[in-house]
């Protein structure tokens, strides 16, 4: 039998489990309170909890990247889109796309 669609979210839930499982023991053992500062910022928090700020706020700058990077892509393809479209309605071929050398024109001499 297949990889079904439940076997999937079965495996990521359970991959997902042992990954919070694996933090809050993380956690539990970086409880010593630290001093953070940051940009003027200052806070006493538990290591554990600092790192895991950071990570997080890592992972949602990265996504914000991404995100931007996605529309950019977005937006040209479907400029890309439009300007196909508009050349497939005309009905010249796109520059380039030709199936070769005209036959009512005579060959030159490189091609002989």
């Amino acid at each position: 039998m297949g990889r079904t669609r439940a076997s999937g979210i079965w495996s990521a839930l359970v991959g997902a489990l042992v990954f919070l499982v694996a933090l809050i023991v993380f956690i539990a053992e970086n409880g010593r309170r630290s001093d953070i500062s940051f940009v003027g910022l200052h806070a006493h928090l538990p290591l554990g909890l600092a790192l895991l700020i950071a990570a997080v706020a890592g992972g949602v700058i990265v996504g914000l990247a991404g995100s931007v990077r996605i529309v950019q892509l977005r937006r040209t393809a479907g400029r890309h889109r439009r300007s196909d479209q508009v050349i497939a309605s005309a009905d010249v071929p796109p520059p380039g796309l030709g199936q070769g050398p005209d036959p009512a024109e005579p060959a030159s001499d490189d091609e002989r």
